[in-house]
């Protein structure tokens, strides 16, 4: 397959969303890709969407556009309840596909769109575009070169007020709705990413109207220290990560999920002062003290970026389709299995 592409890989857009918009955008900041076609069942959309984005492909239907041979990739910007089967059709027609998360909506299509992906030799990739951030990286190397010595502790909160409407895609069963799965992903496999598989998992979630989880809390279980994570839509949350180690402190800023820059934090005081504040209003007001406050045993590391962020990911696969691998090495396949399996075993408990 790698001889037969260009240099630059041709995407195709599955999608018209919020989402949609911020790949076709961060596509142009790429090295290695292009956007050339977008479908959606709304021919209006679509034609609308590739005028505003200089796409010349439009489709309206999925297999016409897998049909399609100046196409090299797809990526599902779709609702999450429609990945699994979106996804499968791509890998059978042998096309390669970037999944918007969550990959799928439970652990069995999981599985089954890897079983695929790996029958067909296709690649498959969950889009957590967070994990390819530089300031992502950054950190992974720095935990890896031990700066802040044995990890002991790890806590990711990541919430978002949603007013409650049982039609939208938050609250919607049939849409993929909860926390968990639009939210919780993005914790849950930054401690994959950072931290590893776990040794165990357990979790408890609070229900909306609608029966999904609109509050939950997951602790992962690491040898001699946990994971703590939360996600929501009841309040808006101070949504910062903080790596706790033997020998100093990172924190991540919030949002985390587009992390542009973090503290590495070696004062004692600095740190107390930073875990206890819990609130979005005490976090802010740490976090500009910080930076205009000059304070001994605190590095502030930058790490920004253009548009959305979404590029850096893209690149990522798009280089990983040029090399014929089956899965992206930084997103691998198992993680986002383990994720869903977690997810699966939260809300296999009654909620509370």
């Amino acid at each position: 397959m790698a001889k037969q592409m260009a240099n630059r890989i041709r995407w195709g857009l599955v999608g018209t969303g919020t989402i949609a918009h911020s790949f076709a955008r961060d596509i142009e900041r790429t090295s290695g890709a292009e956007l050339v076609a977008v479908c959606s069942r709304d021919r209006v959309r679509a034609t609308e969407f590739a005028r505003h984005h200089g796409v010349v492909g439009v489709f309206t239907e999925l297999d016409a556009m897998l049909a399609k041979g100046a196409i090299d990739a797809l990526y599902l910007a779709t609702p999450s309840a429609v990945h699994h089967e979106q996804a499968i059709s791509a890998l059978i027609a042998g096309k390669p596909v970037l999944v918007e998360k969550p990959l799928s909506v439970d652990a069995q299509q999981a599985r089954e769109m890897v079983r695929i992906a790996q029958k067909q030799g296709v690649f498959l990739m969950e889009a957590l575009w967070t994990r390819y951030l530089p300031a992502i990286r950054a950190i992974r190397a720095i935990l890896d070169a031990g700066t802040i010595g044995t990890i002991k502790g790890f806590e990711a909160n990541l919430a978002f007020r949603q007013k409650y409407d049982r039609n939208n895609r938050f609250f919607s069963p049939e849409l993929g709705g909860g926390s968990l799965l639009d939210l919780g992903v993005y914790p849950l496999s930054l401690a994959l990413y950072l931290l590893g598989l776990p040794l165990a998992s357990r979790g408890n979630w609070r229900a909306a109207p609608s029966g999904v989880d609109r509050l939950a809390r997951v602790t992962l279980f690491y040898r001699g220290y946990q994971a703590l994570l939360s996600c929501g839509f009841e309040r808006n949350g101070a949504n910062l990560c903080i790596i706790r180690g033997s020998s100093g402190m990172i924190v991540i800023d919030g949002p985390f999920l587009q992390a542009k820059g973090f503290f590495v934090i070696r004062n004692a005081m600095i740190a107390t002062i930073f875990a206890a504040a819990s609130s979005p209003i005490a976090a802010r007001l740490l976090r500009k003290l910080l930076l205009k406050i000059p304070l001994r045993g605190v590095e502030r590391h930058f790490h920004d970026f253009q548009g959305d962020g979404l590029q850096f990911e893209i690149d990522a696969a798009s280089t990983a389709i040029k090399d014929d691998l089956i899965e992206e090495p930084l997103m691998v396949h198992q993680h986002s299995i383990a994720v869903q399996d977690i997810i699966r075993s939260v809300l296999a408990n009654r909620p509370v």
